[in-house]
């Protein structure tokens, strides 16, 4: 894999906004909240794959061939995780239950205190 496939790769999974992929090493720019893939800036021929976030670098990982840090990248986009915890439709009920009630009793202390639920004026 080579980083013009990665770029595919990237952009199927809808994670384009996640990578910043570089054919050449430009270790001064500093894109925010992406990972980095890019030839090593030390002319060694290797490549780096880091995450850059507010201007600072971090969580670097050097490969010898543009092949190998591109299949790192695209084993992170594997690596996502699945939201953990998807409420059930009993749990969406319940929460719209809690709300109602919540709803009720706000409406009840405020007429209680004198003031309108609906507009939040005085009752006259």
């Amino acid at each position: 894999m080579n980083i013009a496939e990665l770029r595919e790769a990237v952009a199927a999974a809808g994670a384009a906004g996640d990578f910043s992929i570089r054919s050449v090493a430009q270790p001064d720019a500093t894109p925010d909240n992406v990972h980095v893939v890019e030839p090593a800036a030390d002319g060694s021929g290797r490549w780096v794959v880091y995450y850059s976030e507010r201007g600072e670098h971090a969580d670097f990982e050097f490969f010898d061939t543009e092949a190998a840090a591109c299949e790192h990248a695209l084993s992170m986009l594997e690596d996502e995780p699945e939201p953990s915890y998807v409420p059930s439709a009993e749990a969406n009920e319940v929460a719209a239950r809690i709300a109602a009630e919540v709803e009720q009793d706000r409406r009840r202390m405020l007429r209680e205190r004198g003031i309108d639920p609906d507009t939040l004026k005085p009752i006259q």
